[in-house]
């Protein structure tokens, strides 16, 4: 299992709801907070990749649904998984 956190910062004047948040892989969870990020506020998303039966080079991609405007970037989770040694 592998985590990484996404941070943002709102840097608009109202505050971010972040309504979704999907992977393209169901190897791959994202979890969002629940409650808005207020204008000057940190946030983050925070990723759990399951790299069982996996190896190689990985590319998981994380669409965020928000009011944000412009939209949030596709976040892109990219790694090696390798053979236990």
């Amino acid at each position: 299992m592998v985590e990484y956190s996404y941070r943002f910062k709102n840097s608009g004047s109202k505050p971010l709801v972040v309504s979704e948040a999907t992977a393209s892989c169901g190897c791959t969870v994202p979890e969002k907070r629940e409650r808005p990020i207020l204008p000057g506020e940190m946030g983050f998303i925070k990723i759990v990749f399951n790299s069982k039966g996996r190896s190689g080079v990985q590319e998981k991609n994380i669409t965020v649904t928000s009011n944000a405007n412009p939209a949030f970037p596709i976040l892109k989770l990219t790694g090696e998984v390798t053979a236990k040694q």
